[in-house]
């Protein structure tokens, strides 16, 4: 079933701030909204949320891995595969993983399409090993 264009997506802010005048909780609504979704699910690692331990890519794990073209394929696939199974708003376009060996971090571009929009958005998400 299509999805109709007038359907607003629209999240809470993860730090739940009042909004100053109306005193209600500040939401993001489409693009942020999905923006941040999918950020919170590259993001997250397995067995981190209750109910729901293959929720997540598992990739902030493979930061602490020898960096190999293995490592980038597994943070690849776990990335696609998250976004295909958890987030049906989106339409995965394109994937680029790039790994930095000397400063233990990668860069992912993602650029999808939100389902009832037809311009595409691209997201950055640059993961470190801070320890």
């Amino acid at each position: 079933m299509p999805i109709p264009s007038e359907i607003i997506f629209s999240d809470f802010q993860l730090n739940l701030t009042p909004h100053p005048v109306t005193r209600d909780l500040v939401i993001a609504t489409n693009e942020d909204a999905v923006k941040r979704s999918v950020k919170n699910l590259i993001l997250t690692n397995f067995h981190e949320r209750p109910f729901d331990p293959i929720l997540g890519s598992d990739v902030t794990y493979h930061l602490f891995e020898n960096f190999s073209p293995i490592t980038e394929s597994i943070i690849y696939d776990g990335i696609e595969e998250v976004l295909q199974n958890y987030e049906p708003r989106v339409e995965l376009l394109n994937l680029r993983v790039k790994v930095d060996e000397d400063q233990n971090s990668f860069n992912c571009t993602i650029e999808f399409r939100i389902i009832n929009q037809v311009e595409p958005l691209e997201l950055d998400i640059f993961i470190k090993r801070v320890r």
